[in-house]
């Protein structure tokens, strides 16, 4: 009985965890969609950095290495600035 009482309270967890995470994301889809972008195509469909570059192209053009490092950095601040309630 332990276990699965363990086993509940640890499901709850992850469906909070799961709502904070997609509730995010689709703001960040709707205010920021580049860096939207950036952080679905590296964390949740697991892409190369290089194949971001051209996934978050500016004009047609493809990140360089340094925008697109700096525009990770920018997503991942804002993603934990609006993301509340993550452990």
């Amino acid at each position: 009985m332990k276990e699965v009482a363990e086993a509940k309270a640890e499901h709850e967890r992850l469906v909070r965890l799961k709502r904070t995470v997609s509730l995010t994301l689709e703001d960040m889809r709707e205010y920021h969609h580049e860096w939207y972008l950036i952080l679905w195509h590296k964390y949740v469909m697991d892409e190369h950095w290089k194949a971001l570059c051209k996934v978050a192209a500016r004009n047609g053009i493809a990140l360089t290495d340094e925008e697109y490092r700096l525009a990770r950095k920018k997503a991942l601040h804002q993603f934990d600035k609006w993301a509340v309630g993550l452990d």
